[in-house]
């Protein structure tokens, strides 16, 4: 008996370890989440990309970090005025300045004050921005000092230019390339010999709508002030394993990041990297690094969010954070950033005192292997790579667009459209169904001239027989009563208001015979041939998918604008001595969106016949249509008004003013009931709560 109960309490207890083992997590939540972008901009989530793996202490505020092709590490360890040199695993090799010296006048040379930046060459030299005594110090590589680069005498440097190098790095040729404190100028770029080469990268002011149109309007004064903006200053920078500059740039909406080759010329494009901003905010960035691969990983500056980028400027990830407490994997106030040649980043934090090891996790390395693999041209090979990405995630749109990529170098042309279409790549969609369509079109194009001479024939046919069906009929005297042949002539002008404008239009505003229910119906009609049109039109003719469609924003856009239009014209015309009753107002606009009821349709699912190439000639028809729309409706209202063409003119200015005043009240008076109902909604909630 007493081995038996031994026995069941030994079951017991590895039936609980077992049980309390699998309640627990297989690994420890990250403090933080990672996402990567749609083609939209806007952040989805994505599985992490990078995990914490150690942190490396012994530092007082270090404010910059430089990685050699063996991974050995420098950081500008700020506040202990020195450099310190770690190994690869993160281990303290040495400082500098040494401890040692042997001419006294030379160790003074070597302390360093507030170093803020520091660079090492391929012959091992140490070149640091030596911020507090203003300068760039230089060390060989036994850490012993040789020199120094001050501010260099030339009569291009404003005289105001404050020389305070905060960071520095040396191109392939040697000269040296200085980030200044505050200079607006760009890059102050020296020779070896210290003497100045001139600025580089330096940015222009960004203008926007507003500027030009200060510009037109604003004093000569107001104009001085407005002159007084400066450009975004270049406040950090890296250099690449080809030579190439990338700048960070404060303080601008678009081109935050350059990649600047020998001639200061930006290779990116001057695209925007914070596409997730608002047109009132702009993301500023702390520190940048490019591994071999090229791919860019740069930090914002506040948030404690790190971005990555492909060689081209695409998010692949945004990942990090920052935290007042002290968590594992967040950042407080980074201020360095290096990538050693496993892809591990290296963050330095300049409140923690630490550096942050961060290393790539198997999904992170999967997706940077599918991209740099599709960047070389090497589809096939990156293939299986994107299938098994979206094992992990579903949405990855950029794994969509590498396998329509293979697909398309293996001629499997809809399957690749069909990807290319998911992953909203519209380039790309369009070469494939180019290729797809002159295939289709060398095929089909006997069948298909076939089909369109016997439906020519066909409509020939027909119409000639309507047309004597019509002229019995009216020889007969007509079988129709009057008010079926009301209905008739309502809905037949919709066609005839094509061809003879002004005189239907006439007819419609000094007419009794039309039946009110047609304008109504046409302005139903044209609304829902609007959304129907949007559903059927080729995406890469799109802004927007389908299923991302607001209804009543579209209702607010289209049915909500042309009413206010109604009412601003006839309230105008009725100040300014028009004829027109408001039934009329309505019809003669409802009839002058006749080309947009008879022809979006159309126009839509023609687009998904056509290639990027023919974007011209589709903008083009829209906006045909939609002017012809807005003539009908000008020669409507000269029409229901009894106006000559001066006063049409000047009363459609008054109505489109008119429309202006009531769209602002009438988002007033929205916002106003918005607050109130939200108001008594959470009074009630409260009541209900306290009761």
């Amino acid at each position: 008996m007493r081995r038996y109960f031994f026995k069941l309490l030994v079951i017991l207890l590895i039936s609980f370890a077992v049980a309390a083992s699998s309640a627990l997590p297989a690994y420890a939540a990250l403090p933080y989440r990672t996402s990567s972008t749609d083609y939209t901009g806007e952040g989805i989530p994505s599985p992490d990309a990078y995990k914490p793996l150690k942190t490396v202490k012994g530092f007082s505020g270090p404010e910059d970090l430089f990685i050699t092709a063996d991974d050995e590490i420098y950081v500008a360890d700020t506040k202990n005025n020195r450099i310190v040199h770690l190994d690869a695993e993160g281990n303290v090799v040495r400082y500098i300045p040494s401890e040692t010296g042997k001419v006294e006048d030379a160790r003074k040379k070597a302390q360093l004050r507030g170093p803020e930046g520091v660079f090492v060459s391929k012959d091992g030299s140490i070149y640091v921005a030596d911020t507090g005594n203003r300068r760039v110090a230089v060390f060989d590589s036994k850490a012993t000092y040789q020199r120094e680069y001050v501010s260099p005498p030339s009569q291009f440097i404003p005289a105001n230019y404050l020389f305070v190098p905060s960071k520095v790095v040396i191109d392939p040729r040697g000269y040296l390339y200085i980030a200044n404190k505050g200079g607006y100028q760009g890059l102050l770029q020296l020779t070896f010999e210290g003497e100045f080469a001139g600025f580089f990268g330096s940015n222009k002011v960004q203008a926007d709508w507003i500027d030009r149109i200060k510009r037109k309007f604003y004093t000569e004064q107001q104009l001085a002030e407005e002159d007084k903006k400066l450009p975004g200053v270049i406040s950090n920078m890296t250099i690449d394993e080809r030579g190439f500059i990338y700048t960070i740039n404060r303080n601008m909406a678009r081109g935050q990041i350059k990649r600047l080759n020998a001639a200061s010329y930006d290779l990116l494009g001057d695209i925007n990297f914070a596409p997730w901003d608002n047109a009132m905010s702009k993301t500023n960035f702390l520190d940048i690094a490019v591994d071999s691969r090229g791919m860019i990983t740069a930090i914002e500056e506040g948030s404690g969010f790190i971005d990555q980028y492909d060689s081209d400027g695409n998010v692949i990830f945004t990942f990090g954070g920052s935290g007042k407490e002290d968590r594992y994997g967040l950042l407080q106030r980074p201020t360095g950033l290096v990538v050693n040649s496993r892809g591990d980043l290296i963050i330095a934090d300049g409140d923690l005192d630490i550096l942050h090891w961060m290393v790539r996790t198997e999904f992170g390395e999967l997706v940077h292997r599918a991209i740099s693999l599709s960047s070389q041209g090497d589809y096939e090979e990156a293939l299986p790579i994107w299938k098994h990405i979206l094992r992990y995630n579903g949405t990855f749109e950029r794994a969509y667009q590498g396998i329509a990529k293979a697909q398309f170098g293996n001629k499997q042309f809809a399957e690749a459209m069909d990807n290319f279409s998911i992953a909203r790549d519209k380039d790309g969609y369009s070469e494939v169904f180019w290729e797809y369509r002159m295939i289709g079109m060398q095929r089909y194009f006997g069948s298909a001239m076939t089909v369109l001479l016997v439906a020519g024939a066909v409509l020939f046919v027909l119409r000639r027989y309507l047309k004597q069906r019509r002229k019995r009929l009216r020889q007969q005297g007509g079988t129709r009563s009057q008010t079926a042949n009301d209905w008739f002539y309502s809905l037949q002008i919709i066609g005839r208001i094509l061809r003879k404008p002004a005189d239907t239009l006439y007819d419609i505003a000094n007419s009794n015979r039309i039946k009110f229910a047609v304008p109504v119906a046409i302005v139903a009609a044209s609304f829902i041939v609007n959304i129907a049109g949007k559903a059927v039109v080729s995406f890469i003719f799109s802004d927007v998918r389908f299923r991302d469609l607001n209804l009543m924003v579209e209702a607010g856009a289209f049915l909500g604008l042309w009413l206010v239009w109604v009412l601003a014209n006839y309230l105008t015309g009725s100040v300014m001595q028009g004829e027109g009753t408001m039934k009329k107002v309505f019809a003669v606009n409802a009839y002058a969106m006749a080309p947009v009821l008879l022809f979006t349709l159309p126009l839509q699912l023609l687009s998904n016949a056509l290639t990027l190439q023919e974007l011209a000639f589709y903008d083009a028809a829209m906006r045909i249509m939609q002017l012809w729309m807005l003539v009908l409706m000008f020669i409507g209202t000269m029409m229901v008004h009894n106006y000559n063409l001066k006063e049409s003119i000047r009363m459609s200015a008054v109505s489109l003013f008119s429309l202006v005043c009531i769209s602002l009240f009438a988002f007033a008076l929205g916002g106003l009931v918005y607050g109130a109902m939200d108001f008594f909604t959470q009074l009630g909630q409260e009541l209900v709560k306290r009761g």
